[in-house]
């Protein structure tokens, strides 16, 4: 009988302990940084649907230089914040900043708030910059123009 109840009891351990590695798991995996082709056309095909969207934290100055279409200039600081309650209906938003570290920072915020759908881009890196630019997916605003809604 004792031996019943420790397998039992061991079966339940290895259960229990399987199901909280894979929730954390799936949480981790729903906020990370992407870099890959495959992972950025990923985005693309986002731009269309429903309940996505995409935050361009870089300072309205670099965003001026060049920005991808369908992302919306946001004071990380400040804006963001005030966004948050537009932001109850996404259910999934890319940050892409200057750096990955600015952009990570920002989804481990909106994390901590109840997002998990998270994605993060940095701008700045030559492949990620490259792989838009050849779609012709970046556009630059001159001095006289007007900035897109959402925008600097």
């Amino acid at each position: 009988m004792n031996k019943k109840i420790l397998l039992f009891l061991v079966l339940i351990f290895f259960l229990t302990a399987c199901k909280s590695n894979d929730l954390e798991l799936q949480k981790t995996a729903k906020n990370e940084a992407w870099t890959t082709e495959a992972e950025l056309e990923n985005i693309i095909d986002r731009f269309d649907s429903p309940n996505h969207y995409f935050i361009d934290l870089r300072p309205a100055n670099k965003y001026r230089e060049g920005y991808i279409k369908n992302f919306v200039n946001l004071d990380r600081d400040t804006t963001l914040k005030t966004y948050l309650d537009k932001t109850a209906k996404w259910s999934y938003i890319v940050v892409m900043a200057e750096s990955i570290e600015a952009a990570s920072e920002a989804t481990s915020f909106l994390e901590g708030l109840g997002f998990y759908n998270l994605k993060s881009i940095q701008m700045e890196n030559e492949q990620v910059l490259n792989y838009f630019q050849n779609l012709a997916l970046i556009e630059i605003i001159e001095d006289n123009d007007v900035c897109p809604p959402g925008g600097c």
